[in-house]
């Protein structure tokens, strides 16, 4: 698997990882897990490019307290990841672990 890396939205450094290539397809994993939700998935991706995204105040991300952490504020994140990693066209996969 590649090395996690950041991806620097202003607000946050978002731990990072990318796997493969083709098509685009932005994983976001539930709360409060991390991007390795997504490791077994993503290791062998046939013909397409894996984008692993940890949330702010998840994983490897470098949040500052005054990071907005919710679920509007992870909204925010994931849409300003995908603009600084310059994707106009992806699938997105998203996991949780619960609700009602």
């Amino acid at each position: 698997m590649s090395e996690r890396t950041h991806i620097n939205i202003g607000t946050s450094q978002l731990g990072y990882r990318k796997l493969g290539h083709g098509p685009d397809i932005v994983f976001i994993h539930g709360w409060p897990l991390h991007l390795e939700t997504w490791r077994n998935v993503a290791a062998h991706p046939p013909n397409f490019t894996c984008h692993l995204i940890d949330l702010p105040g998840s994983g490897a991300s470098i949040t500052p307290p005054s990071t907005k952490v919710s679920l509007s504020g992870h909204i925010d994140s994931v849409v300003d990841a995908v603009q600084v990693l310059g994707l106009d066209s992806f699938a997105l996969a998203g996991h949780d672990s619960g609700g009602k």
